[in-house]
């Protein structure tokens, strides 16, 4: 059945129409690896860990596997089949069923639908919150538990952004839409679609000055294409800043050749010591881009194998000063950590 629910999801994807499971494994963990192994994108209820005896089944009186029923859009049951019906019986029904519930969406007033903006104010509002629990949190458990049930995953927020990129298509907040999904989406179909889009219409915008910070971690052609496109075309400098450091970045973490990487480096020092850096708002060490590029000459040229390490002076925990060099005649690791 999975490669015809995953094509029932694909097909359905834009309609009222939704897979939910219920799921009879024991193993829960064993369960999520088979999960991402097969594809299997809906979620699904946990029976427990009494399996087919687990309280769901029990309250349905699901009596055979796979037992299946077809819901409407106002949760009414309208089919149910002991094992499966087929897939022309059940790709009818579906097709059935949500033309009914289509048709009764057009006749219903229309709700206020969120913009781009409101989508990523309500996620950001989310992190916000789920930080504020995380630094209470005292035990690895508690962190655990924070991270399971309230951490705020960008995958549940796709695809009402890209419904409300199209109905803002063409215009910046299409832009700043597109550009939350590239940085945040783990989908590579989702980011590959994004830069594109991005790359087609809106490669004047000024909100990808962010977006290049993340791909530097892209290794893939598109990636490369698009900061070529955005260091060159841009009209913004904090953009074209951004792309060129991105560049610098890539050259370095895909093996290039360290030389080219500083002379790039030694020119954003110089020409955009004044620019912003796009996420000078987010994070007080990132001021310039030049900034950043002097940081990053600084490590091509000091924290290299073979270089004597920079002395480190500072107080320890205990307010008492001392001095990295002080371990001379010590073999050191030196462990930067946080116990966040």
């Amino acid at each position: 059945m999975f490669p015809h629910e995953r094509s029932l999801v694909k097909q359905y994807k834009d309609k009222p129409f939704a897979i939910v499971g219920v799921n009879t494994d024991k193993d829960r963990a064993a369960l999520s690896q088979m999960n991402a192994k097969a594809g299997i994108t809906w979620r699904s209820f946990w029976n427990g860990e009494k399996g087919t005896g687990g309280p769901i089944s029990q309250a349905w009186n699901v009596a055979g596997y796979p037992t299946m029923f077809l819901l409407d859009h106002n949760g009414v049951i309208l089919n149910r089949w002991l094992g499966s019906p087929g897939n022309d019986v059940l790709d009818a029904a579906i097709e059935k069923a949500v033309k009914v519930a289509e048709q009764d969406q057009a006749r219903a007033p229309r709700q206020k639908q969120s913009s781009v903006d409101d989508i990523i104010a309500q996620y950001d509002s989310k992190m916000k919150r789920f930080g504020e629990l995380y630094e209470k949190a005292e035990t690895d458990e508690e962190k655990a538990k924070l991270f399971k049930e309230s951490y705020p995953e960008p995958a549940t927020y796709i695809d009402d952004l890209w419904a409300a990129v199209r109905r803002a298509e063409g215009t910046e907040e299409a832009a700043r839409g597109l550009a939350w999904i590239l940085s945040n989406s783990r989908d590579a179909e989702d980011k590959a679609k994004a830069m594109d889009v991005l790359m087609a219409r809106h490669s004047d915008s000024p909100s990808l000055g962010k977006v290049c910070s993340w791909l530097v971690w892209d290794h893939s052609e598109a990636a490369a294409k698009f900061l070529d496109t955005l260091a060159t075309k841009s009209p913004h400098r904090e953009v074209r800043g951004a792309a060129l450091l991105a560049k610098a970045a890539k050259m370095r973490r895909d093996g290039a050749a360290s030389k080219d990487a500083l002379a790039l480096l030694r020119t954003l020092a110089k020409d955009y010591a004044d620019v912003p850096h796009p996420w000078a708002k987010e994070i007080e060490s990132y001021t310039t881009i030049g900034a950043a590029a002097e940081r990053e000459i600084f490590e091509l040229e000091n924290l290299v194998v073979g270089k004597p390490a920079p002395d480190i002076v500072g107080k320890d925990l205990d307010g008492v000063e001392f001095k990295l060099s002080d371990y001379r005649g010590k073999v050191v690791m030196l462990d930067f950590w946080g116990d966040w």
